[in-house]
C-alpha cells in the first residue's frame, strides 16, 4: 500500500505524531510519501527525509493555515493576499501531482483540517482521501472558520472519512458531520522509549512542555501556580519549549510575571525540546495548563514515563486523566487549586509513584502506537476497498 501524508508544518505535535505513524505503518507494508506545506530548516528536513521511504516535498503554503486565525476585519485583506498566491497554488499542485504519479499513491492522508491541498489532489486523481482532525474548530475554538457549515459541506465532499484524534475532537466534529463519517482513533506513541520514573523524597521538579510562542499553551497559568508555592524551596519549576525571536514580546510578558512574583531563581526556561523521553525522566510532576488542544500528547508522554500529570478540566488532557488515579484535573483560572495539588504531589513520593504507575498502565493499554497504527491501517484498507466497489 502506498500512502501520501500531507502535513501543515514540519514542527509540533502533529508532525511528530504523523512521522511516528509513518514509522509504525512500515510494519504493515505501507510505503509512505510526504508533502509538508511549510519549509523547514536543514536539520529538520534531513531528519524527516530519513524517516520517510517515499518522496518528500516541502512547499511554502503555510499562509493557508493562518487564514483561519485572523480577526474578521482582516479577512478581506487576506483574501487579496490569497488571490496573489493562486498561481503558486497551481504550481505546487502540479508538483504534488507529479509525486502522486511517480510514487503510485493509492490513498491521501491529510493531518490537519486547516489546509485543503490533500483534498484538491485527491479529487484531481480520484484517490480516497482521509482527513485527520487534530484541531477543534468552530465558534469559541482557536480555529473559528467564518462559514463553518459551508466549510463542513466542502470537507464532507472531499474525504472518505474523518479521523478524530480524541473524544473531544470527535464530539466537536459531530456538530458538523454525520456520525458514520467520523472515526475515533487516538494518537499513539512508541512507549518502549520511555523509562518509568523512580520517585524519591526530597527535591521535586515540576515542569510544563510547550513552545513559548503564544498564549495557546497558557504558560501564564503555570507561572501563577509556581508563584503560590514560593515558600516551598524543594520545588524547582521548568518550562520546556522553543524560544523563537518572533515571540520576544510574549516571553518578555512571562518574565515580567516571574519577576513580579519574585521567582527569577526558581522558574527556568529550558529551551527547545527534541527528546521528550529524556525530559520525562527528569520530571516528578507535569502541569500542562493548555485549554485549547484537541489531544494532550504531552500528557501520555509524561504518563508513559511514570510521571503524574495535572491538566485543565475541559482541556486536551481530560480524556486521559482520571482524577485522583493517574493525575488530577483542575478548574480553569484557579491557580490556588493547581498549587495545592502540585504541593501535595511534591511532598508525597508514594502518591507520585502510585499515580505514575497507573498512568503507565493506561498508556500501554490505550495509546501504544502499535495499537493505534494498526487501527489506521485497517481504516486505509476499508477506504480503499470501498472505493474499488463504488
Amino acid at each position: 500500500m502506498r500512502v501520501l501524508h500531507v502535513l501543515n508544518s514540519a514542527y509540533g505535535g502533529s508532525a511528530l505524531s504523523t512521522l511516528q505513524l509513518i514509522e509504525e505503518l512500515k510494519v504493515h507494508g505501507v510505503t509512505s510519501s510526504l508533502v509538508c506545506l511549510n519549509n523547514a530548516d536543514a536539520e529538520t528536513e534531513s531528519a524527516i527525509r530519513s524517516r520517510v521511504e517515499g518522496s518528500v516535498l516541502f512547499i511554502p503554503l503555510y499562509w493557508a493555515n493562518k487564514r483561519s486565525r485572523v480577526k474578521w476585519w482582516k479577512r478581506p485583506l487576506l483574501e487579496l493576499f490569497t488571490l496573489s498566491k493562486t498561481w503558486a497554488g497551481y504550481r505546487y499542485q502540479r508538483e504534488i501531482s507529479a509525486l502522486i504519479r511517480q510514487d503510485r499513491i493509492q490513498l491521501i492522508h491529510t493531518s490537519t483540517l486547516v489546509n485543503n491541498e490533500g483534498a484538491i489532489a485527491g479529487r484531481r486523481h480520484h484517490l480516497p482521501h482521509v482527513w485527520h482532525a487534530r484541531e477543534l474548530i468552530g465558534p469559541g475554538t482557536y480555529y473559528e472558520f467564518p462559514q463553518p457549515l459551508q466549510w463542513a459541506q466542502y470537507v464532507l465532499s472531499s474525504c472518505a472519512c474523518l479521523v478524530a484524534n480524541s473524544k473531544i475532537t470527535e464530539d466537536n466534529l459531530r456538530r458538523y458531520f454525520p456520525a458514520e463519517k467520523v472515526k475515533y482513533i487516538p494518537n499513539g506513541i512508541p512507549i518502549s522509549g520511555f523509562k518509568v520514573r523512580t520517585h524519591r523524597a526530597g527535591n521535586c521538579v515540576v515542569g510544563m512542555i510547550g513552545n513559548v510562542t503564544s498564549t495557546l499553551k497558557n504558560h501564564q497559568a503555570f507561572i501563577r501556580m509556581a508563584v503560590r508555592l514560593k515558600e516551598l524551596p524543594h520545588i524547582t519549576f521548568r518550562i520546556y519549549g522553543s524560544l523563537p525571536p518572533e515571540a520576544d514580546s510574549y516571553l518578555s510578558g512571562l518574565r515580567g510575571l516571574i519577576t513580579a512574583g519574585g521567582m527569577e531563581e526558581r522558574i527556568q526556561f529550558m529551551g527547545h525540546v527534541s527528546d521528550v523521553p529524556s525530559i520525562a525522566a527528569e520530571l516528578d510532576v507535569l502541569f500542562h495548563p493548555t485549554e485549547h488542544e484537541s489531544f494532550g500528547r504531552i500528557f501520555i508522554e509524561a504518563m508513559a514515563g511514570g510521571v503524574p500529570v495535572i491538566g485543565m478540566a475541559g482541556g486536551g488532557g481530560e480524556e486521559m486523566i482520571i482524577h485522583g488515579e493517574n493525575g488530577f484535573l483542575v478548574e480553569k483560572n484557579n491557580p490556588e487549586q493547581a498549587a495545592l495539588l502540585v504541593g501535595k504531589l511534591a511532598d508525597d513520593p508514594e502518591l507520585r509513584s502510585r499515580l505514575g504507575a497507573r498512568g503507565r498502565r493506561d498508556v500501554e493499554s490505550m495509546y501504544d502506537i502499535r495499537l493505534t497504527a494498526g487501527r489506521i491501517f485497517n481504516l486505509y484498507r476499508q477506504v480503499i476497498d470501498s472505493q474499488k466497489f463504488n
